[in-house]
């Protein structure tokens, strides 16, 4: 009987071995699951990031563009202003040139 108990109590011994040894396993496996969830959240967060980042980097593009779009309409229109000036001019000059033309013929 005495060692009938002996070995009952090895095997209880192992038994508690065991179940601290899976205890452990378990909290292993636990922290890696939390680790995993936390990396996963920051990699989500940072691809949030870079999306907000990229939206702004479009509508700077675009703010950008439009400006340049304005400045170029001014210019054309700059442009289209001093070529009808110089065509009053050129067609005055042309003008007084036929006028002076009769006169001298006249």
């Amino acid at each position: 009987a005495g060692l009938r108990a002996a070995a009952l109590e090895e095997q209880v011994m192992r038994l508690e071995e065991r179940e601290g040894a899976l205890a452990r396993e378990s909290a292993r496996v636990q922290a890696l699951r939390v680790k995993t969830e936390a990396e996963r959240a920051a990699v989500a967060a940072e691809r949030e990031d870079d999306r907000e980042r990229e939206d702004d980097d479009v509508a700077a593009l675009r703010r950008e563009v439009e400006e340049e779009r304005e400045r170029t309409r001014g210019w054309v229109e700059g442009e289209r202003a001093r070529v009808a000036v110089e065509r009053t001019r050129v067609a005055e000059a042309a003008a007084e040139a036929e006028e002076r033309a009769a006169r001298d013929l006249a």
